[in-house]
């Protein structure tokens, strides 16, 4: 199956290892209907479709194998889970979200595009 990671799961980031035996297709973005917020300690984001106000956000889309997708998200931090996400080109994937409930209070990171974008400002802020 296609699955789209926009956050530690990248190539390079913290949890990246937990993709172990799927193969990495090339870069992507989401339609422009989702908010990218930091969550737990800030160590990872949380991205949930928006109703209005949302941007593209970039990400990596893989190929998984189907017995991979249950232990992926197994190591997945809290709130984090499996939905369909809409991409820029108007295809549909899986991909990681976050739960709505887990955000409210979730200071929001969508105006850097993604989770390199936000790690990069901040290595330079």
């Amino acid at each position: 199956m296609l699955l789209f990671v926009n956050g530690t799961l990248m190539r390079g980031e913290a949890l990246h290892d937990n993709l172990h035996g799927c193969t990495f297709l090339l870069e992507a973005r989401t339609a422009h209907t989702y908010r990218l917020y930091l969550m737990g300690d800030g160590s990872y984001p949380g991205m949930v479709r928006a109703d209005a106000g949302g941007a593209a956000i970039l990400g990596e889309l893989y190929q998984v194998p189907a017995g991979l997708v249950q232990v992926i998200f197994e190591r997945e931090p809290p709130h984090l889970y499996l939905g369909k996400v809409e991409l820029e080109d108007g295809s549909s994937v899986w991909g990681v979200l976050c739960e709505q409930v887990a955000v409210p209070d979730k200071p929001e990171i969508t105006w850097f595009g993604g989770w390199r974008s936000w790690r990069a400002h901040m290595s330079t802020a």
